[in-house]
């Protein structure tokens, strides 16, 4: 798929700052088309409709296994916002693990994360 140029946006490129970020980053370049996408740019700004943010809702439950609502989507168009959301849902997952449980998470999601 070819990819076309960041569009001139209001706000400044911003990279990625940690693994997630970048992997949201990487996901949003491939559903948009766009061959850099800053943490702070919009979805919709950067070509993003109904359909993409469906696309984009099942991307997230393929990769990090959390189900995140479409409203939610709308009320957080950008990676930093969708990042933050992400890891509070993640961490409420945890919070509620036995000791036992949480540990095998961590452990699995290091094996996946290694395969990558």
């Amino acid at each position: 798929m070819t990819r076309h140029a960041r569009p001139n946006l209001a706000n400044a490129f911003m990279a990625s700052a940690n693994e997630l970020e970048q992997t949201l980053a990487d996901i949003w370049q491939e559903l948009l088309g766009v061959s850099e996408v800053g943490i702070y740019d919009d979805f919709f700004s950067l070509g993003g409709h109904s359909l993409l943010m469906t696309q984009l809702s099942s991307r997230l439950r393929e990769t990090f296994d959390v189900d995140v609502p479409l409203h939610t989507l709308l009320e957080k168009p950008t990676i930093a916002a969708l990042a933050t959301e992400i890891e509070e849902i993640l961490l409420a997952r945890i919070e509620s693990m036995s000791e036992a449980d949480a540990d095998t998470a961590v452990r699995t999601a290091r094996q996946g994360t290694n395969s990558r």
